[in-house]
């Protein structure tokens, strides 16, 4: 059980600069009178950073979607107003800004380059939120009324599809889908591919995944570390140098900036609580997750429907809790799969993971010691160099790093490794460099 401890003085940052510019920001779009606003107050809290992100990302394609103007929220461990949490041993804090990490440019206020003249704010700050819209001027919509409306086992298109009918049509400025009313997007959505993909095809267009891009910080720490899990020509721009816009109105912002490294091959590799996870996952009888389940990706896991649990449990190891030999195997299948496409050869290895040093010093002796060519560089998580605020965002450096390498191998069961899935796709990027364990 987490241990809340409300000291200030920690040395745990707490992003106030952030938070203030998130208030500017909306203070500059103002409160015009077309505005219309949609809140989220049930989102998710205290869960992992790509079950956290895959939600907040799709309610603001809802409220896109709904014509109204998404209020952004913190990603929070707790929400009783304390700074500090302590988790696994460590003072963290108890909520993180998306200034931070990500800033899907329109989310964040800016107008989407696909609808530069529209005449509502895109995005604002629930603290601005709370400004304009005390809570006592709020219509409450039930996400129970919404799931009421579908009449069946809802889907994620089914949920945005509602939510037009219902909020798009109101006359109130200000709604709100109110605690403890369930998740419009719950694990058991994004958790199925049946489920979760009927939205992919305007999803992927929107300025929602169009536009994304991550933060200065973020992209700070990727250009800092850049030498490490991808050495460069002198010539190479950094992202710091490269402005975010004008780019060609034929390609998405998003994919013209977060470009394929040649020769990168990141995998993401989840150890610690994974362990247990694993096993529970085999006795659930799960699927990959949602945005690791399109039909293209060439991975599939699978397997007879009269198996026992303890023969689910062996089956999904070398899937969910990988060995050293399990990534070995499948980073020279990779290898090979990608010089006989006539693709650049992989020649830097970088390991997304929560894995100890000793173990992560394991996996670089044995991929060191494959058959072929030598590897020019192997790194990991471990290895960045980061400042105390980029230090509670590293997830999301792995993120940007696995999001640009030539090849992508990840944890089908992992919604982290979904979301790196999702924003390659959205880019573009052939389903055949998106991999799977």
């Amino acid at each position: 059980m987490d241990i809340l401890i409300p000291e200030p003085g920690s040395r745990a940052p707490l992003y106030d600069r952030f938070r203030e510019y998130e208030m500017e920001l909306s203070e500059l779009t103002g409160d015009p009178p077309e505005a219309k606003y949609l809140f989220f107050a049930n989102h998710v809290h205290g869960a992992g950073w790509g079950n956290i992100m895959q939600e907040l990302l799709l309610h603001a394609y809802t409220a896109y979607r709904s014509n109204r103007t998404f209020v952004w929220y913190d990603n929070g461990w707790n929400t009783d107003g304390t700074k500090y949490t302590f988790y696994d041993g460590k003072r963290i804090p108890s909520r993180i800004h998306y200034q931070p990490s990500y800033k899907v440019w329109p989310l964040v206020g800016a107008q989407p380059r696909s609808n530069p003249s529209a005449t509502r704010p895109f995005g604002i700050s629930e603290d601005y939120f709370n400004v304009i819209c005390p809570s006592h001027s709020r219509r409450k919509v039930a996400a129970d009324q919404i799931f009421a409306l579908i009449g069946h086992e809802p889907t994620a298109a089914s949920v945005v599809d509602k939510m037009i009918d219902v909020v798009g049509a109101m006359p109130d400025k200000c709604v709100e889908v109110p605690k403890p009313s369930r998740n419009l997007f719950d694990v058991f959505i994004f958790g199925d591919g049946r489920r979760l993909l009927d939205v992919w095809p305007a999803y992927s267009k929107s300025p929602i995944l169009q536009e994304f891009f991550w933060s200065s910080l973020v992209e700070l720490a990727f250009d800092t570390n850049r030498e490490t899990f991808s050495p460069t020509s002198p010539s190479a721009t950094t992202l710091g140098s490269t402005p975010l816009y004008p780019y060609s109105s034929d390609v998405s912002p998003s994919a013209q900036r977060y470009t394929p490294l040649p020769g990168l091959l990141a995998l993401h590799v989840r150890r610690g609580d994974f362990a247990e996870h694993c096993i529970h996952l085999a006795k659930w009888r799960s699927t990959y997750v949602g945005f690791n389940s399109f039909p293209e990706l060439p991975d599939r896991f699978e397997y007879l429907p009269n198996t026992s649990e303890q023969e689910r449990i062996q089956l999904y190891r070398p899937h969910c809790y990988v060995e050293v030999l399990d990534i070995v195997r499948r980073v020279q299948e990779i290898r090979e799969a990608e010089r006989a496409a006539g693709r650049d050869e992989l020649r830097d290895v970088f390991l997304m993971t929560n894995a100890p040093q000793e173990w992560i010093a394991e996996v670089k002796v044995a991929l060191n010691a494959m058959r072929g060519p030598a590897w020019r560089s192997i790194s990991s998580s471990r290895d960045l160099i980061v400042n105390r605020e980029q230090q509670y965002v590293k997830q999301a450096v792995d993120m940007l790093i696995g999001q640009r390498a030539q090849v992508f191998l990840g944890n089908g069961f992992s919604s982290l490794s979904g979301a790196v899935t999702m924003f390659r796709m959205a880019n573009g990027i052939s389903p055949g460099q998106c991999r799977l364990f």
